[in-house]
Formats: structure tokens, C-alpha cells, sequence
């Protein structure tokens, strides 16, 4: 065989090899990546299955004993229902919210641990079908519309006369997701047989306020939902009124979508405002937060300009882009998100990716560092916002893996 033959049948048998080997690695990457997904599926699973009973225990401890007890039943498909914004890398499975079925919930009363009965007058409608997200204040996002939906027992056209003479008015509520519900619920069953069990258990005696991570107040000097009965007090401005299908559109409300009002009461400036009043300095240090710019992407527009959804209290879609865009102008994220997720001085390269559930839509955004941090300043003076990705859920799927695979790619194209 001369030496060009050998060399060639040498060059075969290497690529025949090279051929082999790669399928073999593709092989076994296919089959880690299988069994990957299904470790990923059976830890979802599981978290999933916590996260529901959790809500339905919080649900049941607010237990309807009127003569049909509330049904629980499951509405639209939702992804995390916890304190945190989902990120990129803290992914958190789809769940499934619980509903009260108003027919049946019309005439049945909430039992407070007060051992008070209180009627639900109705049920708010809210863009914010997540805590995280939702504002912390009535008023501190004006452009948001939320509806308001009487039940039909309190006989809306009669009980709303007069209403639509007011601006303004306060919604009286209970805070159906609250956590501490959950704690007081387990302390009472472990101590069932006994005669052991005061009131307020898992109550939090001290609150940490919002941007004051320093600082420890008395639940009774602050504003939390962790309160030892979960009552909360928003005031709105009146949009509408639909007396005759006994619906309120309202605007700046801070509540969660199927929150249930037990009374309302109109606004008197007269009397409720009080322009001399003071407030400690923390309070202002944790309000008086600068705002974010917010971008949307050429995608981002051209999908929700595209989609086909239900606007709800919006009167078009730029109202309700409005109202995301100032949504996100605050930093959304919990404590320990903003911790693991800081700016690194890269102006280009966004720092962090997270999301938002507004109404039907899931929206997916960047933070980008746009000038260099200065300690003890908030994170909103060197931040901006960009909307990237745009899902409509309980309508045209989307991968979501596609879709922030798609935002990181236009992010590095920058």
C-alpha cells in the first residue's frame, strides 16, 4: 500500500471514529437532558402541590358558615403564587388559584378569628394576580384599573345610590392570602385538645417596613397585611359606576385580583384630610423612592399590539401598558432577590431578568446598571427597566424557555 493510500484510509477511519464518537455524546447528552427533565418535573411537582395546599389551607381558614359552605374552584392557570418574583433562575411552576363561587358566597359570612361575622359585599377584579407586584400603597400606581363586583344580595342599584356624587372612596377588605392565616390555623389544630390556645397565633408583633431593612415597628404603627386580624383599608377614585350591574370601576387600588370587600365608605376630605399631620421619618425614607424609566422592545410592542386579550378595566391598550410601565418603574423584586441580583458595572449586560403577571399577560424584563451605584442610595437612581418579552397566558402558548432565551440573545446583541 503506498503512503497516500494509507494516509487516506487513515483519515476514513478517523472521521468514521470522530462520526461515532459524537453520536455517542449526543446520545448521552439526550438522555441527561431526559433525565434532568424529569428531575426537574418531580421537584416542580412537589413544590407545586405544597404551594396549592398552603393556599387552600389559607382559604379555609377564612371558612365561609353560612347554610352552603364556599366552593373552592380552580380558575386560570397561573404561574408562583409566592412573595418573590420568578426569575430566570429561580424558576417556580405553574399552580393554580382558588376562586369563591359568588353564587354561593352571596349570602355566606367570612368568620375573622375575632369571631366576628362579616358578609363579603363583593370581589375585587385586580390587574395583580400575584403579591409580588402589586403596589404597597392605595394611590401609589394611579394609572391601574381594577373593578369592583357587588353580589347580588346587598341589591346593588339601591345599596350604590347616591355613590357616583363621591370622587373617591375607602374599600374595606380582607386580606385573603395572608400568610400568618396559616400559622395561627396549625398552632389551633396541634392544640386542639387543649384549652391552651390563645388568640393571634403567628402573629408578628414587629413588622420590618419597606426600604428600611435597618428598622423594626410595632404591627399597629405600620401598614402590613401580617395584622393580627387580616382587615385592610384602600382608598380609590371612583372611574364608574354601573349601578344596575352593580360594578365600580376604581383607579390606584393596591389589592390582589378575588380579594373580598366587606363595606365601602365614601371619601370626606373634609374630615379624613389632614395636611398638618405628621409622619416619622421612615415613613417618608419609604415612600419618597425614585422612579425607574421603563422601555418596552420592538418585540414586546409588536406581541402586545398582536395578541388578543381581554383589556378588563382598560379602555385600550395603551391604558394598560401605561399602567405595567408604572408598575415597574418601582423594583418589584423581595430583599433577597435584590441581594443576589446587583448590579455589576456592566452597562450592556443586564444584571438581572425577571417577571410580571398582569391580568392575562406574563411579562418578561431586563435590568440594565446606567451609571455607577453609589452606597446607601436607592437601586432605582441607577436603573433602568426594558420589557422584552410579552406571554399571554390561557391563550397562545409561548415557550417560555424560548422566550427568555429570545430576551438574553437581544440583550447581548446590545
Amino acid at each position: 500500500m503506498s503512503f497516500s493510500g494509507w494516509v487516506n484510509t487513515q483519515s476514513i477511519t478517523c472521521a468514521t471514529l470522530t462520526t461515532i464518537a459524537c453520536g455517542v455524546s449526543v446520545y448521552h447528552i439526550f438522555q441527561l437532558k431526559k433525565a434532568l427533565e424529569k428531575s426537574q418535573k418531580l421537584v416542580l411537582a412537589e413544590r407545586k402541590g405544597r404551594t396549592k395546599a398552603e393556599r387552600r389551607l389559607r382559604m379555609i381558614s377564612l371558612r365561609p358558615i353560612a347554610k352552603g359552605q364556599a366552593k373552592l374552584s380552580t380558575g386560570r392557570d397561573s404561574k408562583d403564587d409566592t412573595d418573590d418574583v420568578v426569575l430566570e433562575d429561580d424558576a417556580i411552576p405553574e399552580d393554580e388559584e382558588f376562586e369563591i363561587d359568588e353564587e354561593v358566597v352571596d349570602t355566606s359570612a367570612i368568620e375573622l378569628r375575632s369571631g366576628t361575622n362579616c358578609r363579603p359585599v363583593g370581589y375585587v377584579n385586580s390587574p395583580y394576580t400575584r403579591r409580588s407586584g402589586t403596589p404597597r400603597q392605595s394611590c401609589l400606581i394611579s394609572s391601574v384599573h381594577s373593578t369592583l363586583q357587588m353580589v347580588g344580595a346587598v341589591n346593588p342599584p339601591a345599596s350604590l345610590e347616591g355613590l357616583e356624587n363621591f370622587t373617591h372612596l375607602w374599600l374595606i377588605y380582607i386580606f385573603h392570602q395572608n400568610t400568618n392565616i396559616n400559622k395561627e390555623s396549625n398552632i389551633v389544630e396541634r392544640r386542639r385538645n387543649t384549652d391552651n390556645a390563645p388568640p393571634f397565633q403567628g402573629m408578628r408583633a414587629k413588622i420590618t417596613p419597606p426600604r428600611c431593612p435597618e428598622l423594626k415597628v410595632g404591627v399597629f404603627s405600620c401598614r402590613s397585611p401580617h395584622r393580627p386580624n387580616p382587615i385592610g383599608l384602600s382608598l380609590a377614585e371612583i372611574v364608574s359606576i354601573d349601578k344596575e350591574k352593580g360594578i365600580l370601576t376604581l383607579k390606584g387600588l393596591d389589592l390582589l385580583d378575588g380579594t373580598p370587600v366587606i363595606d365601602i365608605k365614601p371619601y370626606l376630605p373634609q374630615f379624613e384630610c389632614h395636611p398638618a399631620a405628621q409622619v416619622p421619618e421612615w415613613v417618608a425614607r419609604s415612600f419618597e423612592v425614585p422612579r425607574m424609566n421603563v422601555t418596552w422592545s420592538d418585540n414586546a410592542l409588536k406581541k402586545i399590539e398582536e395578541l388578543q386579550y381581554d383589556l378588563h378595566a382598560f379602555a385600550t391598550k395603551e391604558a394598560l401598558c401605561q399602567a405595567i410601565s408604572d408598575t415597574l418603574t418601582l423594583d418589584i423584586r423581595s430583599p433577597y432577590q435584590k441581594n443576589k441580583h446587583q448590579p455589576t458595572g456592566n452597562y450592556k449586560t443586564p444584571f438581572c431578568r425577571a417577571n410580571l403577571h398582569f391580568q392575562d399577560l406574563e411579562l418578561w424584563y431586563h435590568l440594565y446598571q446606567i451609571k455607577p451605584v453609589e452606597e446607601g442610595q436607592p437601586i432605582e437612581l441607577f436603573t433602568r427597566v426594558e420589557i422584552d418579552t410579552v406571554i399571554l397566558q390561557n391563550g397562545e402558548e409561548e415557550d417560555p424557555v424560548d422566550a427568555m432565551a429570545q430576551g438574553i440573545i437581544a440583550a447581548m446583541k446590545k
